[in-house]
């Protein structure tokens, strides 16, 4: 396999609007992330070596699909869905997740890495939402519904928990009215409150809203804002983060009573979805908490 790197965002490029500027040989293309980009291609080579995934569409456009990973034996299995970061932008895509989907399937669960559409790719205020609520009600027939974990990092974690709360949203509200209902959420140190992530996130949060974003948007998408009803979330969050500070957690986790704050001490933001870091023996064990 190959991964084709630009150190540029080659979406903002005439001519990737014109004709694609891929390779068809390449397995994946990594864009837009400097020369982190070279770092970024190895290691999802790396966990290819792993077995290559199955690409599991939800829906007809190019960015709704998701890398779907079983473990061994047959059958319907205990599963994650895997919602990755990167403050909603189209430079940041799902190999950011690669390590623990691999990671997941090695002890027993399977997991489904799903891309979405983001800031710069069609994405933002609500088609990203549109193509989450798609990918959870549409889970692949080889994971049990009925052991369905979401887990989202950074803004996936802000994805993921207003999914888990998407029962609470008003009828016609983008994602309202679920047809899946997970049995838990992980969230790894996420962006649950939209109205203080202006003041950390160098406008991220109102590109995502599609500045400006009146109120009802805020409302209707910050994990904040939202009950979980009877859904428990596991916060996990480094205490070093300096790219969402964990006070974000402690201040969903002291708001809404079905939720769990882990620290983890020592560690920075990229740490936490890290397969060998200190964090994956508490996501492990909450998402065996979940499925059992």
């Amino acid at each position: 396999p190959a991964v084709e790197v630009h150190i540029s965002n080659v979406r903002s490029r005439e001519e990737w609007r014109r004709r694609s500027v891929v390779a068809p040989a390449c397995v994946y293309t990594i864009y837009g992330r400097g020369t982190d980009g070279y770092r970024d291609a190895i290691r999802h080579l790396h966990y290819r070596t792993r077995g290559d995934p199955d690409l599991v569409a939800y829906g007809p456009d190019a960015e709704q699909v998701g890398d779907l990973r079983l473990p061994a034996g047959a059958g319907s299995h205990p599963g994650v869905i895997l919602l990755h970061g990167g403050f909603w932008k189209d430079h940041w895509t799902r190999d950011l997740m690669d390590g623990l989907a691999v990671a997941l399937i090695a002890d027993g669960v399977a997991t489904w890495n799903v891309e979405y559409s983001r800031v710069g790719c069609g994405g933002g205020w609500p088609t990203t939402l549109h193509d989450v609520a798609r990918a959870v009600d549409n889970v692949p027939d080889a994971i049990d519904r009925e052991r369905l974990v979401l887990i989202g990092h950074s803004a996936g974690g802000q994805l993921a928990l207003w999914a888990a709360g998407r029962r609470s949203l008003a009828a016609g509200t983008p994602g309202a009215s679920p047809e899946v209902d997970p049995v838990g959420v992980v969230a790894l140190a996420p962006v649950a409150d939209l109205t203080t992530a202006a003041g950390y996130d160098n406008g991220a949060t109102e590109a995502f809203l599609r500045s400006p974003p009146p109120h009802v948007r805020y409302e209707s998408t910050s994990p904040q804002q939202l009950s979980l009803g009877d859904i428990p979330a596991a916060l996990v969050h480094d205490v070093l983060d300096d790219t969402v500070p964990i006070g974000v957690s402690e201040a969903y986790a002291a708001a809404h009573p079905g939720a769990e704050l882990f620290a983890i001490p020592d560690a920075g933001h990229m740490d936490v979805i890290d397969p060998g870091a200190a964090a994956y023996p508490t996501i492990l064990e909450q998402v065996r908490r979940l499925v059992d």
